[in-house]
């Protein structure tokens, strides 16, 4: 199921990890690592240079992989931060490409000049007929301008009698330019081009190839499917606004809403396991912090939370004013009177999110967090499940009222597949018919139409 997961713009690590997941990320290529200790020289969004302390190894500069198209039409992007060497963004590339060949009747030409078209729909193009770099693309749009002479038969007597005339002045040509598919939309970011004339080694009679990639980012919507990491797959029925969502008794929304009765008949317990383990360790961050600012200072949290102690010096000036201003003395009566709420607005002036100051939980196969050691985590962290056993009283975010049974909350990791309802959605009203059935076409790049079998009579 992951095989089918998408890049997003914004990827988070999971906190309920199997600690497989390091070494895939070294394995998929797609991360750049230090061959030793060194300093960053230079780096923009393209490539960046590192000075080595071995005089062996010396300067080194990588260049980062900009919008590559995947085997599945995916995104990879690499972008360079602070903390991490790699990042993914979300999106689909697609790759339309067209060939200008060498006909008995005459050449193809890539053209800006095309018959038949108005300068609005060549805005994009530059004076060669292909399309700029960073243009935004619709539907029908023309990506490169290519002419064809026509055939005989496409030939009238009066062109013919001009084409005796004047010979090749005059010789007709009929438009074949590649257009923008229906249903796609995107953003143009790279062109190659590759011609006989430079040496780049072609097919036969092919005089020029030019590949275009069409890059699109895509919000969730209604249709789009989701996963968990243990076949909870499911699609979305519903987007509605965060202040419609359910929320806990401190204000805190929910982010998505998952059927109970998925869990029963697959017996997949596993997702109620992390759920619980990842909001205790979520939790805890909270706890931690506020022991470690009680206790001598939140510089000592930079290797559980993989910050700097800038940052956390930052965020230890915010939280002393917090707690200055609620008359806050010491570490029981914090945990007793902040809530999460409360911790969110801490993280939100030091310039953090909620979902950033994260502890990872390592849960191997075979040997994972036993049942005991979730119930102390769950104690530790604050979390009341001696009555609810992990399930929490939440409130109807359009009403307001409370829901009549307490429901079970927490933090799963869940993944975006490859299967979204902008590639499967489909009508047609006229379309083309079969020469010889006389029956229309099938399938959605033929515009064909919905086939109506014995089983739906």
């Amino acid at each position: 199921m992951q095989r089918q997961a998408v890049p997003l713009l914004a990827p988070k690590s999971p906190i309920v990890a199997t600690g497989a997941e390091s070494r895939i990320a070294r394995d998929s290529g797609m991360v750049i690592f230090a061959e030793d200790d060194g300093v960053i020289t230079y780096r923009d969004s393209s490539k960046i240079k590192v000075q080595y302390h071995s005089k062996k190894l010396g300067e080194k500069t990588y260049f980062l992989r900009k919008f590559n198209r995947s085997n599945q039409n995916t995104c990879r992007n690499q972008v360079l931060l602070p903390r991490d060497s790699k990042n993914v963004s979300k999106g689909e590339v697609m790759e339309f490409s067209v060939e200008c060949k060498r006909t008995k009747i005459g050449d193809e030409e890539v053209t800006r000049f095309i018959p038949g078209c108005t300068s609005e729909q060549k805005r994009y193009l530059d004076e060669d007929g292909v399309v700029l770099v960073g243009a935004y693309v619709r539907e029908g749009d023309i990506l490169v301008g290519k002419t064809s002479p026509k055939t005989t038969g496409e030939v009238s007597a009066e062109e013919r009698l001009l084409q005796a005339i004047f010979a090749e002045k005059a010789k007709s040509v009929k438009d074949t330019s590649l257009r923008l598919p229906s249903g796609a939309e995107g953003v143009v970011t790279k062109v190659l081009r590759y011609s006989m004339a430079k040496g780049d080694r072609l097919g036969d009679d092919v005089i020029e190839s030019i590949s275009i990639f069409v890059t699109s980012k895509r919000n969730i919507q209604i249709g789009d499917k989701m996963v968990g990491r243990h076949g909870n797959k499911g699609i979305v029925s519903k987007v509605v606004p965060v202040e419609d969502m359910p929320y806990m008794e401190d204000g805190t929304p929910v982010d998505i809403l998952l059927n109970p009765l998925g869990v029963p008949s697959r017996m997949n317990i596993g997702q109620i396991l992390e759920s619980c383990l990842a909001f205790s360790a979520r939790k805890m961050v909270f706890y931690k912090i506020l022991e470690s600012y009680f206790g001598g200072g939140l510089e000592t949290l930079s290797t559980l939370l993989s910050r700097s102690e800038s940052e956390l010096s930052s965020l230890s000036k915010v939280l002393e004013s917090y707690l200055r201003e609620r008359k806050i003395t010491s570490l029981d009566e914090a945990k007793s009177k902040l809530t999460q709420l409360d911790f969110t607005i801490i993280l939100s002036k030091s310039g953090f999110r909620y979902d950033e100051l994260d502890i990872k939980v390592l849960t191997p196969i075979f040997a994972g967090c036993k049942h005991t050691e979730l119930v102390e985590m769950m104690k530790a962290s604050g979390i009341d499940n001696s009555s609810h056993n992990g399930r929490f009283v939440l409130f109807d975010g359009k009403t307001g009222e409370r829901f009549k049974d307490p429901i079970s909350v927490g933090v799963i990791y869940m993944l975006k597949l490859d299967h979204m309802v902008d590639d499967k959605i489909y009508a047609r009203s006229v379309g083309p018919y079969s020469k010889i059935t006389q029956q229309p076409l099938g399938g959605k790049c033929q515009n064909g139409g919905q086939r109506f079998g014995e089983m739906e009579v």
